[in-house]
Formats: structure tokens, sequence, C-alpha cells
């Protein structure tokens, strides 16, 4: 452990410098912050992330240098910090090592995300103490990310952020979840971004409010839309994009909902593939299942997802199959050895 900490606080050290010098010279500074990056990369898994950015970055022309030039510019230096070494050192080095010795010793998948979908209001709910019991079992095994799904209560969020300061959580909400206190509590925690929902069918006012919070405190921050059959073509004719592209965001998630075929997915998918390989937009694009997925099999050479809802229900879905368990009487390692048995 002190030999993790020394190794974070020298890679701190480092990222502060080159925060510093991408003021100075931007291209330089941001190729330098890279190949920072993989010197200290050790593992397979982050060397193949890195190597792809360099590789995006060897066109002086890439749209990315304003994209990151952005982030540096308007984003707490802190929040830069402190949610990516979690990200990047906690939970895809060092947690990576955990996921697969405890894979290679038990001989069962582990997944580098848990997501908790706290969207249907059930009486039952789990408390805070449960939550961080979760995560806590989560991280003696390697998972170090985790992402909520949540329809109000942000404020519930701040205590948990408070007590896992070495976790990385993304925190997807309707704008009208946000309120200016939360907003700069998570700015303070710094390991903690949201994503807020971008409805063209919902009231703008609320959403062009939520993004002024957000943007004024400094804070990271990302919008999502969910893509069906009905609404693709808005997708695939760049339509979203570009209303997307109006707002004052750098990533961007689109997430497959419900009625929507596996033909439309992949097309999806590919969309997003091209829009990072163009490098013509300004903003970082990513598919919520499909790059969890991609990581996934990275880490763990196996394709499942793991979510708990509101009322400890867990649902661990595999190859179309989907597995249910409790995790009020079960604990985390009882579920992944019933429901990922087998797969390393």
């Amino acid at each position: 452990m002190a030999i993790n900490l020394l190794k974070r606080a020298i890679i701190e050290a480092a990222i502060s410098k080159g925060l510093h010098d991408i003021k100075n010279d931007p291209k330089r500074g941001i190729r330098n912050l890279v190949d920072l990056g993989i010197h200290f990369a050790k593992g397979d898994f982050q060397k193949s992330i890195l190597n792809m950015i360099q590789g995006v970055l060897s066109n002086l022309d890439s749209s990315y240098y304003n994209v990151v030039s952005d982030i540096i510019d308007n984003i707490d230096h802190n929040i830069i910090k402190t949610f990516g070494m979690n990200i990047g050192f906690n939970s895809w080095t060092e947690g990576v090592k955990k996921i697969r010795q405890h894979q290679q010793r038990y001989n069962y998948g582990v997944p580098w995300v848990i997501i908790f979908n706290f969207r249907t209001p059930t009486i039952d709910r789990l408390n805070n103490i449960e939550v961080c019991d979760i995560i806590n079992q989560g991280k003696k095994i390697g998972i170090y990310s985790y992402i909520f799904f949540i329809e109000d209560g942000v404020e519930d969020l701040v205590e948990i952020l408070e007590l896992n300061q070495d976790c990385a959580f993304i925190v997807y909400v309707p704008p009208k979840a946000l309120k200016e206190e939360n907003v700069h509590q998570f700015r303070l925690k710094g390991n903690g971004v949201f994503s807020v929902l971008f409805d063209e069918n919902d009231n703008r006012e609320t959403l062009f409010h939520a993004i002024e919070l957000l943007s004024a405190d400094k804070c990271l921050f990302a919008v999502h839309s969910y893509y069906n059959d009905q609404n693709i073509e808005d997708i695939l004719n760049d339509r979203w994009i570009k209303n997307v592209e109006a707002l004052p965001c750098i990533f961007a998630f689109l997430i497959r909902g419900e009625n929507c075929s596996d033909e439309n997915s992949k097309k999806v998918l590919e969309y997003i593939y091209n829009s990072r390989m163009d490098k013509q937009h300004k903003l970082f694009l990513m598919d919520f299942y499909g790059d969890i997925d991609y990581i996934n099999r990275i880490i763990s050479s196996d394709s499942f997802f793991l979510t708990i809802e509101q009322n400890g229900y867990t649902f661990i879905c595999k190859g179309g199959e989907q597995k249910k368990f409790s995790i009020r009487t079960m604990s985390l390692m009882d579920i992944l050895s019933k429901g990922i048995s087998g797969n390393v």
C-alpha cells in the first residue's frame, strides 16, 4: 500500500507539471503527458489505450487537441487529477491487477465497474451504509469504478464520495436533479462527475440551467441520450451530435434504450467508432454499454454487466442471459461466483 501511495504521489506531481506545460504549449504538452502515461503504464490494457491515444494525436490537426485544451482551461485541476488518477491508476492499473489475481485464484469473472440503477422509486431502498459496504467489497477484489443512475437525491451521494475517495464515480442525472450546492460539493470531492440527460423532448431551459451550474463551478461533466429504433436516424445523420456540440460539454454518451434492435445497435457502435477516427467533432463520443463491454473484454476476457437496483436486487447479464440475486442476502463475491463462474 505504501508503495502504491508513493507511486501515485509521483504520478500526480508529474501530471501537475504536465498540466502547467500544456498551458504554455498545448500540443507538445498533451503529447508529453500521453508519453508520460505510457512510461508509467505496466499492463497491456493501459498501454493499448494510451498507444491508441498516441496514434490519434500523431495528427497535429486532430480536433482532440482542442478537446484536451478545453478541459485544461475550463475544468478544476483537482478534478482532473483526482478523477483521472482514480480511474486511470486505482481502477485501470492497480485495480486490474487485483481483478486478474482474483479471477485466476477463484475462476470467476470480475467486472471493472458496478452499475447502480436507482431510477425506480422503492420504499425499501439501499441506504448509504449498505452501498458503501458493497463498494468496500468491490475494492477488495479490484473494482474502483462505480456508475449511478438516479432521478433525484444527489445529496445522498456526497457522503458516498467522501467515504470512498479512492474511487471514480459517474452519476447520470436528469437536469432537474442538479442544485448549486450539490454541484459544488461534487467539485470539492473531485472523484465524481455528472452526465446530464439530453432529451430533445424535455424543457431546454432546465438543461441549460444545469449545464450553467456545472460550467460555473468548473466541473468535469458529460451529457447522455438514449437511442432506439425510433430516433436512430437522428443519430446516424449527425443531427443529434450537432445539437450536442452546441452545448459547452466535452464528452457525450449514447445509451441503448428499450425497443432497439441488435442491428441498429451495431450501426450506432460503428457510427461512434467512425466519429472517433474521423476526429472532426469537438467532443469525445462514447457508447455506454459498448465501451464498458470493450474494457471488460480486455480486463476479464469476457462480456458481462453487473447492475444493482435500489431494492438490492442484483442482475448479472451475460451472453443474453440474466441472473438475479439479492445483495442483501449474499456477498458480492458469492454473487459473482454464481453468476460469472468458470470464465477465466
